[in-house]
């Protein structure tokens, strides 16, 4: 049986101050009734918490709400193609 190592704790102390500062989201603009996502799934006789979902558009990938919402809070207008 070995025994274990320490290590000394400062090894892993960052040079700089690290931390989160801030943090944002981004809801697509675009809406889908729950009405029918119960008429699709459930054939209309499911309950419905909600009354509407949030949906990207068809030229909205993961990426381009990343950016959109990173630079949103700078003050920067955008144009994504």
């Amino acid at each position: 049986m070995t025994t274990p190592q320490t290590h000394s704790p400062t090894l892993l102390k960052p040079v700089k101050p690290v931390g989160i500062i801030g943090y944002g989201a981004y809801v697509p603009r675009y809406r889908l009734p729950a009405r029918e996502v119960a008429r699709v799934w459930t054939g209309g006789k499911g309950g419905l918490p909600i009354k509407e979902k949030a949906v990207p558009g068809l030229d909205e990938d993961v990426m381009t709400m990343s950016v959109k919402r990173e630079m949103r809070p700078h003050g920067k207008r955008y144009e994504l193609c």
